[in-house]
């Protein structure tokens, strides 16, 4: 809500921008944190 009430900056010398990065997550990265959290929970379950 601040932000579309804030009036626009001029950019500053030092500034990172970000609006071309992409912060998704490849599909294997996406599957081993599945696979990850299976293991877990059959572990957890194992030792219930």
């Amino acid at each position: 809500m601040v932000k579309l009430i804030e009036r626009p900056r001029d950019n500053h010398h030092a500034a990172i921008h970000l609006d071309s990065l992409s912060y998704s997550t490849s599909a294997g990265f996406n599957l081993a944190s599945v696979a990850l959290c299976l293991v877990l929970a059959g572990l957890y379950a194992a030792w219930w």
